[in-house]
């Protein structure tokens, strides 16, 4: 057998630690990612009612665009023309916020509380999706 010094025993000892600690923080890490997992879902499922809505705006603005007036053309529709221009706005801006990667969880619990108050919106946890 070589010889072995204080050095060489701490070495291998760090190294043992360190190929222990990778199973132990994988352990963690599993726990945490359900957690990151469920809140992603939560979230994509917010994204997909934000593309909803979305869509239901700019068909909303088609009819009712100025563009395409005629003589029976009402302020009640610029009014809800304006209104629906407005809405994807918020929308837009909403799924892009909860898209980028710098949005905290705060920052998507705030957009997500925000939505809920102007469009009375939340999400169901048995039908996994914002009603």
């Amino acid at each position: 057998m070589g010889e072995y010094n204080a050095k060489d025993l701490c070495a291998v000892l760090s190294q043992v630690f360190q190929k222990t600690n990778q199973v132990f923080f994988s352990y963690a890490w599993r726990e945490k990612l359900e957690e990151i997992m469920t809140e992603e879902k939560r979230y994509g499922h917010l994204v997909e009612w934000l593309n909803r809505e979305i869509e239901l705006c700019e068909s909303v603005i088609n009819v009712f665009a100025p563009a395409d007036r005629t003589k029976d053309y009402q302020k009640g529709n610029l009014v809800t023309y304006m209104e629906q221009i407005q809405k994807l706005a918020i929308l837009i801006h909403s799924r892009e916020l909860l898209l980028d990667s710098r949005t905290t969880k705060e920052m998507r619990e705030n957009i997500e509380y925000t939505l809920g108050k102007l469009y009375g919106i939340h999400y169901n946890e048995e039908l996994e999706s914002y009603v």
